[in-house]
């Protein structure tokens, strides 16, 4: 019992605060770190979906997996942009781009 107690109040060693204990500024900072993740992924879904391939549409997905590393879709759609950027170009280009 009081394993599972513990595992209730700490996961991953971060404390678990019940969203009833949020006071009002603290709801509304959640409410906008969501609606701007939301926002990140919907532009980066967008992108994927025009087929854009550029260094502004890698650095968008940087920051997204920076907060989100396991979005399985965005590492490939990440493969394809550097594929498509290092296409054509010399070692001295790829070095310099990498």
């Amino acid at each position: 019992f009081f394993r599972h107690f513990l595992e209730f109040i700490i996961m991953h060693d971060r404390k678990k605060v019940p969203k009833e204990t949020l006071d009002a500024a603290q709801k509304q900072q959640l409410q906008n770190k969501i609606a701007a993740y939301q926002s990140l992924v919907a532009q980066c879904f967008e992108l994927r979906k025009s087929q854009t391939k550029t260094k502004d549409a890698l650095a968008l997905l940087d920051k997204l997996q920076f907060i989100n590393p396991e979005m399985y879709s965005c590492w490939n759609y990440r493969k394809e942009i550097l594929k498509a950027l290092l296409e054509g170009v010399d070692d001295q280009g790829k070095t310099a781009l990498i």
